[in-house]
């Protein structure tokens, strides 16, 4: 997997692996985003581990899936900032991160701040000006964010990105 010249390659090999009797991997298999991601993924390469052996569908969050992940020796798919804190606090002694890339379509992970319809007039207000404090300041709570707590970027600011990010909206939409 560390090898992988991208994420398609390494679920490739993740698979071959797993059929061999090499490899496990843990799905959240919640229903969240980050398992959605893990089924695209999976389709796209025209696979499916449902049903193997090899294949384990925790049906729990994030950081219960890398914790299993760690005991069994295991893969998984995971967002970096749940990894660092776990990471940080000792949970994860057993689990190391052996393919990366932030910038690759099929591994962004967006969070967005967005006010919902059934809003009051009140809660609107309030909740428009909460998303607005957001995006102005953004640069600033990610950057002391990440930093501080982990020493590397484990978000990135929406400001100066907001096409590419429409462009990777429309595309996630498709996808599922």
């Amino acid at each position: 997997v560390s090898g992988s010249s991208s994420v398609l390659e390494a679920f490739e090999r993740l698979f071959k692996s797993g059929e061999e009797g090499r490899a496990s991997f843990v799905s959240r298999g919640d229903g969240s985003g980050t398992h959605s991601r893990e089924l695209v993924i999976w389709g796209r390469l025209d696979l499916s581990p449902r049903g193997k052996g090899w294949y384990v569908d925790c049906g729990c969050g994030m950081g219960e899936a890398l914790v299993m992940a760690g005991e069994l020796s295991s893969y998984t798919l995971s967002d970096l900032g749940t990894y660092l804190k776990l990471k940080k606090a000792g949970r994860l002694r057993n689990l190391e991160i052996l393919y990366s890339n932030a910038s690759e379509e099929l591994l962004v992970n967006v969070y967005s701040a967005y006010v919902v319809s059934k809003c009051s007039d009140e809660e609107r207000g309030w909740a428009e000006r909460f998303v607005g404090f957001l995006y102005s300041n953004q640069e600033e709570l990610l950057r002391r964010f990440n930093y501080e707590e982990y020493g590397t970027e484990v978000f990135l600011p929406a400001k100066g990105r907001e096409e590419w990010l429409k462009a990777l909206w429309i595309l996630f939409s498709s996808m599922e």
